[in-house]
């Protein structure tokens, strides 16, 4: 089966020489209604390309993918996403989130396993660069 990239991830890509311009694509990835494939791919480049415009919208994001015990981000992955995108913006306000962060645990069906290890990781990570 062959995968038909998104035209919106291959335009993100495509600024890929101009790394401002790509983050600041990215940050309006972050604003629009795309699915997280497509934000996943806006993380990315904003880890590795940290724009301030993308902190509010990161944080809008991690609450709502936090909320409800994390039922939307089941094992915490898009949300491990969402914290390593912060790293590098996170200001010491943020310290109460990413150490929740660094206390989830999640166990979710069909063998009620603990998932939640890598957002744990991350949130720790970023909880003592800002600590």
């Amino acid at each position: 089966m062959v995968k038909i990239a998104s035209p919106v991830i291959e335009q993100l890509h495509a600024l890929a020489g101009s790394p401002q311009q790509q983050a600041a694509y990215a940050v309006e990835l972050l604003a629009g209604k795309h699915g997280k494939d497509i934000m996943q791919a806006a993380l990315a480049v904003l880890a590795d390309n940290p724009d301030p415009a993308a902190r509010e919208p990161i944080l809008r994001l991690y609450a709502y993918y936090a909320a409800n015990k994390g039922v939307r981000d089941q094992g915490g992955y898009f949300r491990r996403a969402l914290l390593d995108a912060l790293r590098p913006l996170a200001r010491r306000a943020d310290a109460e989130l990413l150490a929740q962060a660094a206390n989830t645990y999640e166990f979710w069906p069909p063998d009620f396993a603990e998932d939640a290890v890598l957002l744990r990781a991350a949130g720790l990570v970023a909880l003592a660069e800002v600590d």
